[in-house]
């Protein structure tokens, strides 16, 4: 028999025979997706694996605590915990509808200045994190997971009276979070210190937003002073310093992640479990088109035929020499820039690499208003195109990896796919910018580029990746097309 017994709101701790302990770490052991390819793997200090049940330290994240379930009567071997019942991860608070569904009445929330609604899932994911303290929220982006946040903050800050931290991945969500808190509480809550790079890290507000990489280094004594923790975009905790934070908050029991994505290798979603709890969908992106409540949104696969020349010529080429060749590819950048400066609307062109993004820039030709947007573009200008990409039309060339994370932007027609990429969080994320409802009903349209350089029977890096977005494409039931370009 394994004893479990709690050592704090990070870990669990374990005792038993030998074989049974050994059973259990395997259980919990996997390789880490591309191992193989880190240098720690290559010079053998490391197996490529993560052991998440330690036999050293005997302790396993206490999240974890509904998979050493399963791993108990997988396995055949009996489980006990050790404590009081209010111990126990995974007990669910015992708090009446009635009570919570009146708190979010008195809530009141508001949007630009007008009384709004709670969605029925987004009052179901918040009933889900008040009574199972640990949770992952998995809701499609454009699903309003921001009043579920501030539903939760104000029940931890009335309620509870705890001090909330909520962690989200970049600068421009910092201050985005802290506008739609004031927006949904019609200007009434001010309880809010941000924290970005350099910012003052105390405080006497009830709640702080920060990104991780501003709070990281701080010691476990300042994460001491919040009860609770949430954590926007959760899929980002992959990263060892969000990790760090989470194992620094040893007392602080209610740990709330949203995200519209998880990564889909085993080892990421088990630590992310371990981290926060058990996944709870909250509805999926077709449904939320079938209810009419973010844009009926259509993809458009655009095959970019290149000639025989090119394709034998990018036939010798390996992965990053092929992307650079399509980067720098003038023909390909001036489509780009023509397609983005004739589409109706607004369009947004995502980059992943710099000089790609500032080229596609230079070559715009239209009399649109245009906005560049990278990492390097400081959170006020950023909030500034938020703003007037809202009212404007416009051409908006942005790193994806500053727009695919969560930017909230209305009124977005058009999203053109500069960059090859089979991620599918950051196909889904960038495509979420374009589902939220426009204020002229104008429907969403999804531009993938698709380059074709087969020669012979060998398909390109990049029509390969193609095949990957495909099967997002079909996985959450999008209306696509596939049209042939030369070039």
């Amino acid at each position: 028999m394994i004893i479990l017994r709690k050592k704090n709101d990070v870990y669990l701790e374990f005792d038993g025979p030998r074989d049974e302990l050994q059973m259990m770490s395997d259980y919990f052991t996997f390789f880490v997706p591309g191992y193989k390819f880190m240098p720690a793997y290559k010079n053998k200090f490391w197996d490529g694996k993560i052991r998440l049940a330690d036999l050293n330290s005997k302790e396993i994240l206490a999240g974890l605590f509904g998979d050493i379930t399963k791993f108990s009567k997988d396995m055949d071997v009996d489980i006990q915990f050790e404590g009081s019942k209010y111990d126990m991860p995974g007990r669910e608070q015992p708090v009446d509808d009635s009570f919570l569904e009146g708190f979010l009445k008195a809530l009141n929330p508001h949007s630009k200045g007008m009384p709004i609604d709670m969605r029925d899932y987004q009052v179901e994911a918040f009933k889900i994190a008040v009574r199972k303290q640990r949770a992952l929220l998995l809701s499609p982006t454009a699903s309003g997971k921001s009043l579920i946040i501030y539903s939760l903050i104000r029940w931890y800050q009335q309620v509870q009276d705890r001090k909330i931290l909520v962690i989200v991945p970049t600068i421009g969500l910092v201050s985005q979070m802290e506008n739609d808190f004031i927006d949904y509480s019609n200007n009434k809550f001010r309880d809010i210190h941000c924290i970005t790079a350099g910012a003052i890290k105390d405080s006497n507000a009830s709640v702080f937003v920060s990104t991780w990489q501003s709070i990281y280094k701080q010691p476990m004594g300042w994460f001491a002073q919040f009860g609770a923790v949430i954590v926007d975009e959760v899929h980002h905790a992959q990263a060892k310093s969000l990790q760090g934070i989470m194992n620094k908050m040893l007392v602080c029991p209610d740990r709330i992640g949203l995200t519209g994505t998880l990564n889909e290798a085993k080892t990421h979603e088990l630590v992310l479990k371990g981290l926060f709890g058990p996944v709870s969908k909250i509805i999926s992106t077709k449904e939320l088109m079938e209810r009419g409540q973010i844009e009926d949104m259509k993809v458009r696969i655009l095959q970019v035929k290149h000639s025989k020349e090119d394709a034998k010529t990018v036939s010798k080429m390996n992965y990053n020499e092929e992307i650079q060749w399509l980067v720098e590819n003038e023909k390909r950048t001036k489509m780009i820039a023509r397609m983005a400066g004739d589409l109706p609307g607004n369009t947004l062109v995502v980059f992943n690499r710099i000089e790609h993004g500032k080229d596609i820039f230079d070559k715009l030709e239209t009399l649109k208003e245009t906005y560049y947007v990278a990492g390097e573009t400081d959170r006020e200008e950023r909030e500034l195109v938020r703003n007037l990409a809202e009212n404007n039309d416009c051409v908006i060339i942005a790193s994806i990896g500053v727009f695919s994370t969560g930017i909230n932007i209305r009124n977005l027609h058009n999203l053109i796919f500069a960059h090859p990429t089979k991620s599918k969080i950051k196909v889904l994320q960038s495509i979420g910018r374009v589902l939220r409802r426009s204020d002229d009903g104008k429907p969403a349209i999804v531009f993938d580029l698709v380059d074709d350089l087969k020669h012979g029977q060998r398909e390109n890096f990049a029509l390969r990746h193609a095949s990957e977005r495909f099967k997002f494409y079909t996985a959450e039931k999008f209306d696509f097309k596939i049209n042939k370009i030369d070039i």
